[in-house]
This record gives C-alpha cells, structure tokens and sequence, in this order.
C-alpha cells in the first residue's frame, strides 16, 4: 500500500492520540530502559546454503505502562559482510529512542556478498543480492512485529500503525530499497544459483499474511540502485550523508569494494545527495542533512553528528506521528512548542529538588493552568490562577515528574522535574 493513501485516512487519528499530548516521543522521560535480547523473528536460506534464524533485540521504556506504543525498527551497518545488532550506535539510539518512549528494535540480517571473498570477488549481481536479502529480512521483522500486535500477546505494547525504520550504511540501503523497491514488477530476477532471495517483494524470511508498511524512515550513508523507484506517494525519508564519504558514494557514483590492496568496482549507486534530489522532484516529504568534509558515518563517533542526527530525527518521526507539518530542524521540541524566545525561555530550579521549586520566566508568559504528570501520564495536581512562581511539592515521592505549562494560544511547554 502506499504511503499517502495511508497518511491521509490516518492522520486524523494519529493526531488525536494521547501519546501526541504532552512530552512523549519528544524527550527523554525514562532514566531506564529494558532490553530483550535474541528474539527469533524469522529465518531463511543465507549464502552458504543454510538456513539461519534471525534474531532482534528489542528496547522499551522501564516501567511504561502506555500501550499503542511507537515502534522503530534499526538495521546496522558493516557493507554486507560484518555488523552486528549489538554494535555501539545501535545500542546508544536503540536506547535513546527508548527513553522518550518509543519501543525499538535493532535487528540482525543475513549477512555476506559471496562464499569466498578471497576468491569468488563480488559483482553487482552479489551485491544486489545481498540488499535483497537484507530488505526480506527487515520485511520479516515488520511482520513479526504486527503478528504480535494482531494475533499474539503483543508482548511490547506497540502499535502495527506506528512503524518507523531505520538504517546505518548497509542499513540504510535496506531502508531505501524497503521503501522504494516496493512492486513486484520492480524486483529482478535471480537465477536459482543466487541463494536466499527468492519470494518476490514480500521474501521468505518467516511471518507471511501481514503487510511491511510503515510511516517513515532514516537511511544514515545510505544508497538506492535506481532513484526512478521514488514515485510520487511513498515514504517520506530522513537522509544524512557526509560530503567527503569514500565508502558509499554522497551522490551518483560506482560503489567501490576494497579487498587489501584491491579495490573492485561493483556498481552504480545514488547516495543521499541524489536520493533527496528525487524526493523533492516528486513532492515526497524529506529531510536531508549533509555533513560539509566528513567520511562515512560521522555519527559512529557518538559525538556530535550523532546528536544532530538523533535530535532532527526525533523532531522527524514526532512530526510524521502528531503533526501536519514535517519537522527537518535541530531544535527542542518541548521548549520549542510554543516558540519561546530567549527572554521568554523557562527555567525549573532547583531541579533536582527537595520540597519546592520555582519557574523562572513564568511572568513573562500568559497561562490559563499548571499541570504536575508522573511518567505514566497521570495527572497528579493542577494550579489554575496562580500568580506565584514558587509552588510547593513536598507530599510528592522521590523520582521524575513532569510539569505542564498550558499557555494561552500557544501550546503548552513541558519540564521535566527530578525530586530527590
């Protein structure tokens, strides 16, 4: 199904969600997360003619008792050939994306472009197989997913309506193929020689019956074989790159693949500069951020190109799931909601605090209430009318908060508080 279609019998109900109201998918509220390791989601045939299970990680909010939670599915990176789903940044974002109340999942797919790589050198028939691959396996992962919701316990409390993926390299090329390569008269013919890619667009990587869509994406270094797959109504797509990467090319350039003092040219490729280049041409709503003089995968740094891809992602999806209005800036949501300026920002202290805190900024803004919530989303206390900016919360039991600001005609702003 495509996308618009979607989005717009959908939207009118994605906006009414309670989750949309308040700090959730917007910050991080949870200091925990809770992970289950080494789910079996499926399985097939890999390039030495064996079958492999496939297997998920998943990452949830401790002590989240919301259900009709947001899912985000990660693929990491490592050319096909290495990766795994417990690598650092999948970690750290599957983690992160967690604490603001997402459910994530990062999983493993098969891996390899040929038997041999000493001997049996790659070609683009390998390593449009090894996408393939990859693509069928995150499909199966999707299914597992809304199997579980559907017909299963739904053991993560997700909702099959609120999917996103995600992808780091090699990952984001699945993403971009899963969302673009989407018809059956698009896919290519393999002979029967090329292991584990039969099955057409949906594969037979496990979970048959339910459908791989999805609201949105983020392909980090990613590429796409043919960018005349986009047409207009898929997916919209957030996109990083850095200029100067010599692993996958930023624009249209011949994939390269390096073995010791050989490099081996593979194939024609579009990388993010080209791929936004396609979205914007057939009126796809994206995001493209490009990294001026950085290599592949500056986020692997976990510095400050990670930051700026979480944060913009973040404002991304929350605006593909509350909003009308695509989000591609690096700001904060909360603080942002209601387009404060610098004389008008907000300040909580002491936090953490012991009985009593104060709101700095508070004169300076219209109000019509205060609104105390525990993480779980209920409402504790409400001040209505209240000229002080002084409030007393001593009957309140250690742990984190969040105080609502409800200001008139303008949204509200949310704080989060931490009592000791």
């Amino acid at each position: 199904m495509k996308f618009l279609l979607f989005f717009i019998f959908s939207l009118s109900i994605i906006e009414a969600s309670s989750q949309c109201v308040g700090p959730r998918y917007q910050t991080e509220i949870f200091d925990e997360v809770s992970v289950t390791n080494d789910i079996i989601y499926g399985s097939n045939t890999n390039i030495y003619n064996l079958n492999e299970d496939l297997k998920l990680d998943v990452y949830e909010p401790a002590g989240d008792t919301v259900t009709g939670r947001a899912l985000i599915i990660f693929a990491h990176g490592g050319s096909f050939v290495f990766g795994d789903k417990a690598d650092p940044e999948m970690v750290l974002i599957g983690s992160d994306f967690a604490k603001m109340g997402y459910v994530t999942a990062s999983i493993n797919y098969r891996l390899g472009l040929t038997q041999n790589l000493l001997f049996d050198l790659p070609d683009s028939i390998d390593a449009f197989a090894a996408i393939i691959r990859g693509v069928h396996d995150m499909k199966a992962a999707i299914r597992w997913f809304k199997k579980d919701a559907i017909e299963g316990d739904n053991q993560f409390n997700i909702d099959p309506n609120q999917i996103f993926l995600a992808g780091f390299s090699a990952g984001g090329f699945i993403v971009l193929h899963q969302a673009y390569l989407d018809e059956e008269s698009e896919w290519p013919e393999f002979d029967s020689t090329v292991l584990g890619v039969s099955g057409g667009v949906d594969g037979e990587s496990g979970n048959p019956g339910y459908d791989t869509d999805f609201i949105g994406g983020l392909s980090v270094a990613g590429a796409i074989g043919d960018t005349s797959l986009i047409q207009p109504g898929d997916e919209p797509m957030m996109l990083t790159h850095g200029t100067d990467d010599n692993v996958v090319p930023y624009g249209s350039e011949v994939l390269s693949f390096t073995l010791g003092a050989l490099t081996i040219n593979i194939a024609l490729v579009h990388g993010s500069s080209s791929v936004h280049a396609r979205l914007d041409h057939v009126s796809v709503p994206n995001c493209f951020t490009s990294y001026e003089g950085e290599g592949h995968v500056p986020e692997s740094d976990l510095g400050a190109y990670y930051d700026t891809t979480y944060v913009k992602s973040r404002n991304f999806f929350y605006s593909l799931l509350c909003t009308s209005d695509i989000n591609c800036e690096y700001e904060d949501l909360v603080t942002g909601i209601a387009d404060l300026t610098i004389e008008n920002d907000l300040l909580v202290y002491p936090n953490p605090f012991q009985d009593e805190i104060q709101i700095r900024g508070i004169e300076n803004i219209e109000y019509s209430s205060i609104e105390l919530f525990n993480l779980s989303g209920q409402k504790l206390k409400e001040w209505r009318n209240t000229t002080s900016s002084k409030i007393d919360l001593s009957e309140l039991n250690k742990g984190m908060y969040l105080l609502r600001i409800n200001q008139r005609d303008q949204g509200n702003i949310t704080l989060k508080l931490t009592k000791q």
